[in-house]
Formats: C-alpha cells, structure tokens, sequence
C-alpha cells in the first residue's frame, strides 16, 4: 500500500471539479473555489489541479482551454453555449462537460483526492466513475442541492420524472464520497434527514470571505435626512431564486421619508424590477449592472445597511454568499429568510441585524424604520458583524476546516502517514494567529476613528 510520508503531505494533489474558477469569478461558486484553491496551494502547500467549463460565467467569451494560475493547472472543456436555450438544451451542456470532465479524470493523471461542488449538477458523475476505475475518494462540497431547490420554488414538480431522476443520483452521489461539506446547519440536516448522509462525514463549513474587505466605512456627512438618507444595498444575483418584490414595496411605502435603495446586478428578474420602478415611478431605487470587486467595496462602504434575500421554502437548499462579504465589510443585514435558515440563525446569533419573514413588505419597511431610529447606533449592528466575521468566517477559518476533512479522508483511505490530530491543531494554530491580527487591526482602526 503506497503512503505518503511526513515530507510529502503538503504535496497533496488534489483535483477539483466545478463549472467556473478563477478569472471568470462573477458567479458566487467560481470566486469561492478559486479562493479555496489559492489558499490550499499556497498555504498548505497542495498540488492543485481544475477541470472546468471554458464558457465563461453568463457570457459568450471563452476561456483558453489550458491555462495555468497561482500554481494551479486549468483545464477548461468548450461546449456549446445554450444557457438560455430551455432547460432541456442546457441540462444536454452540462452532460457534455460532465462527460469530458470524467474521460479526463479516468485517463489522465492520477490524484489522491477529487473535490467536486454542486456547479453544474451532473459533475459528481465524473467524481463517482474515477472513484469507481481509479478508487480515487472524493469531497462533495454542496452550495445548491439539487433537484430540491428547484422544486421547492415550483420550477418543476417533485413528482417530475427528472426530478425524480436527479434525486435518486444525488442520493448515490452523496452516499458515495469520502466526505460532504454543507454550507450552513439547516443543509447539514436537509442532507441528513432526507438523503441518508451520515452525520460523522458530514461537515459544516461557512462560505467565509477575504479579511482583506474593507470594514471602513465613509463617514455619514450628517444626520440622517432627506439629503443624506439612509442607504440600503443590495449587490448580487437577480435571478428567479431571491425576492425582490417586497423590498420594491416597501421602497414605494417609504418614498416620503429618508431612504434610498441602491440594487446592483444582473438576472432573470432584472426587467421585472426595472418594469416596476419605471411604471410605479418609485424614484427612491438605483438599479446597476454589476461592478468589479473593488467598486464593491466601495459601494459597502457607503451603505448604512446591505439587503440579503431569499425565496420562501428554499433554506436548507442554499446560503447567500454574499452575506460574508457584508460582515467582513461591517455593515448591518437586513435579511428576508425564515428562522431556520442558516441565514437567520447567523443574524440572531451574533446581533448583526434584522431579520423579518419572506413576503412581508410591512414587516420590511417596520425593520427599516427601527434601523433610521436607531441613528448612528445602527454601526454597532455592523461592528458585531465584522467581530462574527473576524472570529468565525474567514476563507482562511474555511480552508482550514477544508484541509482537516481532507487529511482526515486521505488518513482514512491510508494515504497519509500522519496524525490527524497534529493537521487539525497546526492548521487552527494558523487561524488563530491570523484572527488576532485582524482583531489589533480592527481595534487600531476603531480608535483611530474615535
């Protein structure tokens, strides 16, 4: 039996298999492998190769094919663009990738561990048959489980015969890794109660954000009024899986008092929006394409509060990604979710600001209201998100947890000559000196503002 010794685990090669990766980061997924990946190499040393799709992210240009980054090998796979083509052609596409995903990973080279994400929906089939031929464990790391968030939004029937399908392979696909990493609570137990997963390889692991995100903020010229009112952000996907029509309402209820509604982003319901603003004439709301990472800092920066919202029904299916970058920032959330979304839970559990339930424009505009009441109070919602953030949800807190399940995969399958035990404790000793930077420098940045 081949082992690796103590000189050789951070030569660990690992394989990761998604849609999108580093430059095309639009897509929440892309941008949060990529970071996973850079981390893994250059902190703990990994030889990382990627397999994904050489259509970029909602756009018609293309990727080279082989490219290299960070030290990272990409291979990207063409396939025909029919992303708006009907789900039929677009489910035919993502087959197509899967298919030259897996060729590859059985004929080319051999790597000890494969971590697919849930980017397109059929890829933990390209896992699944290297483990098969190659015996090749994988990690299957869920951002949007399948087919349960589309039914739940009455997409397609549960009672579909693909949807039928797609849960009877996402059983086996779970059941079938070496380790599943859920990215909030309410997944953990979705995945545990309705697929069988067992609970002992079953890892909570937080999307996190870069502690580099700013959490200055531009100082408020004055007290909240109709010339400097206060100003809520929302920055992201508009597709079909958020609600934006009670914030459209309360916008319009609020039109006479002091608030502005800046929403920035592209999707499926994008002209909806726009439609109604236009027709209702709610002269308090800025739509916007998308802007670059640094001009996102700089619209957080200027925000009072960010906006995160989910459909009714689909918690346990998905977390917001956003929400991390918006503790990191230090800026309050005023979330539409229900309470037993990791969402909600996050908010509550360390005082970062509001929640109110999906659908509720009244409660909506109530939340906002107490947010303009509570003057420049409201910071300190926003600085015990950025403590939450510093403590508990930083991408290099989630490479570290990703690290531990690995070496406890790779030690499992006997590829690794090494205690687990001595992984997890370097690997927290890491964060932990890296958590207490960011704390000296967020209390210099406190009193330097005093």
């Amino acid at each position: 039996m081949n082992e690796l010794t103590m000189e050789d685990r951070n030569s660990i090669k690992l394989c990761v298999l998604t849609e999108f990766f580093y430059p095309d980061c639009q897509s929440g997924t892309g941008k949060a492998v990529s970071d996973i990946a850079r981390i893994l190499t250059d902190d703990y040393g990994y030889q990382v190769s990627v397999q994904c799709s050489a259509l970029a992210y909602k756009s018609d240009r293309r990727l080279p094919n082989e490219d290299s980054w960070n030290g990272i090998a990409i291979r990207r796979f063409g396939h025909p663009n029919w992303n708006h083509k009907g789900v039929l052609r677009r489910t035919f596409c993502n087959l197509m990738l899967t298919a030259r995903v897996a060729w590859r990973l059985v004929t080319g080279p051999k790597y000890d561990l494969v971590l697919v994400t849930t980017a397109p929906p059929f890829m933990p089939m390209a896992a699944k048959a290297a483990k098969r031929l190659r015996r090749i464990p994988y990690a299957y790391l869920i951002y949007d489980l399948e087919p349960d968030r589309t039914t739940r939004l009455g997409v397609i029937s549960p009672s579909n015969p693909t949807a039928k399908a797609l849960g009877y392979a996402q059983r086996r696909w779970l059941q079938g890794a070496a380790g599943v990493v859920a990215i909030g609570r309410c997944m953990k137990k979705l995945l545990i109660t309705k697929y069988g997963v067992s609970p002992e390889k079953t890892h909570v692991i937080p999307v996190g954000s870069e502690e580099k995100q700013s959490a200055v903020r531009f100082e408020r010229p004055g007290p909240f009024s109709k010339e400097h009112p206060f100003r809520l952000l929302y920055s992201g996907n508009l597709g079909r899986y958020h609600d934006f029509d009670a914030l459209l309402d309360c916008a319009k209820a609020l039109q006479s008092e002091p608030f502005s509604f800046k929403i920035v982003g592209n999707g499926a319901k994008r002209k909806h929006l726009e439609m109604r603003v236009r027709d209702e004439k709610i002269a308090n709301v800025t739509i916007m394409d998308p802007v670059s990472s640094d001009e996102y800092v700089q619209l957080l920066a200027k925000a009072d509060a960010c906006f995160v919202t989910m459909e009714d029904g689909i918690e346990g299916t998905c977390v917001p990604s956003k929400f991390y970058s918006i503790l990191a920032a230090g800026r309050p959330t005023l979330a539409v979710a229900r309470e037993a979304s990791e969402l909600a839970m996050c908010i509550k559990e360390h005082d970062c600001g509001k929640v109110v339930p999906p659908g509720d424009s009244h409660a909506l505009t109530e939340a906002l209201r107490s947010m303009l009441a509570m003057g420049e109070q409201v910071d300190e919602l926003g600085a015990n998100g950025r403590r939450a953030f510093v403590e508990n949800y930083t991408i290099q807190d989630s490479v570290a947890s990703y690290h531990c399940v690995f070496t406890s995969i790779l030690k499992q399958k006997a590829r690794v000559n090494l205690p687990l035990d001595d992984s997890n404790v370097r690997a927290k000793d890491e964060v932990s000196d890296r958590r207490k930077l960011a704390e000296e420098a967020l209390v210099k940045r406190s009193r330097a503002k005093v």
